[in-house]
């Protein structure tokens, strides 16, 4: 039997705020271009998904509430896909805001990076985790499967018109702010190996569920997402602009996941702060940098 306290709740969210959010973005942002295709349009929707899904979704998550996933996460993890979710939010709002097909196309490989390893997984192994007499697990498997399999169309097949949305920036990026993007990477792409691979790691510092393989995941998912999307960011300075941007918000997320951990007499998890925190810091300095073309010379 569904908990209808938790229906409600989680209807008024899921269809309400989160239909109103899209349609607003829809009138500010899909409806004034005439000149789409449908597929430009079907992209644009999956953008206004992302922003106001994982906008509301971070409330919800870096709260803790047990209502807003679908299965019960340690504190800790579930700040941390708050994080994400906000990270998603500020990358598509972004790409939404200043229309490019560099900068959509790295939203949409930031879904099939983040939600097909989510969903392999899930499918594959974890299915046991999930009451199905829960209604927002089914909104996660239709969420999760439908934006995964959406994105990875839309990469492979775009739209003709957004692909004409190149901007010619003859401007060089820093070496040190591909170096940052590559550092983050080589920090981000091991430590989601390590999280994907097992929950029994030698080192709480790294393997902080022990027990709990399909949170462990969960996490490694946005750590190969920023993994990859740096990678792929090093040669565009928008797609570089809004990785920063994304590893900034992410990196802020988790250093204050953390120390709020500390707050309420849990364990610091001193790794991902010292680490994130970093991350959070030096994208901020090269987001700064980036805004003066005049430290940007190589």
């Amino acid at each position: 039997m569904f908990n209808f306290p938790d229906l409600v709740v989680q209807s008024f969210f899921g269809f309400f705020v989160l239909g109103s959010g899209i349609w607003f973005g829809w009138n500010r942002f899909v409806r004034p271009y005439t000149w789409l295709d449908r597929k430009g349009q079907v992209t644009l929707f999956l953008l206004l998904l992302t922003l106001f899904g994982g906008g509301i979704g971070g409330i919800g998550w870096f709260s803790d509430d047990p209502r807003s996933f679908a299965w019960d996460l340690p504190p800790l993890a579930s700040r941390m896909l708050g994080a994400a979710g906000w990270a998603f939010a500020l990358l598509s709002f972004r790409a939404l805001q200043r229309l490019t097909w560099a900068g959509i196309s790295l939203v949409l490989l930031a879904i099939v990076v983040y939600l097909i390893p989510i969903a392999l997984f899930v499918v594959t192994t974890h299915l046991e985790r999930f009451d199905f007499t829960n209604p927002i697990t089914y909104g996660f498997f239709f969420v999760t499967l439908g934006m995964a399999l959406a994105a990875l169309w839309l990469l492979i097949a775009p739209s003709a018109a957004l692909q004409q949305l190149e901007l010619r920036n003859t401007t060089s990026i820093a070496r040190w702010v591909r170096i940052c993007l590559i550092l983050t990477s080589c920090i981000c792409l091991p430590w989601a190996l390590a999280l994907a691979v097992t929950d029994q790691g030698s080192s709480p510092l790294i393997w902080a569920w022990r027990g709990d393989l399909l949170t462990s995941r969960l996490i490694a998912a946005m750590l190969f997402t920023i993994g990859i999307t740096s990678l792929y960011s090093l040669r565009s300075l928008e797609r570089t602009t809004l990785t920063l941007l994304t590893n900034s918000m992410y990196g802020l997320g988790v250093f204050a996941a953390g120390l709020i951990n500390l707050w309420t007499g849990k364990p610091l998890p001193i790794a991902y702060v010292v680490a994130f925190g970093l991350i959070a810091l030096i994208s901020i300095l090269a987001l700064v940098a980036i805004r003066n073309p005049s430290k940007l010379s190589q």
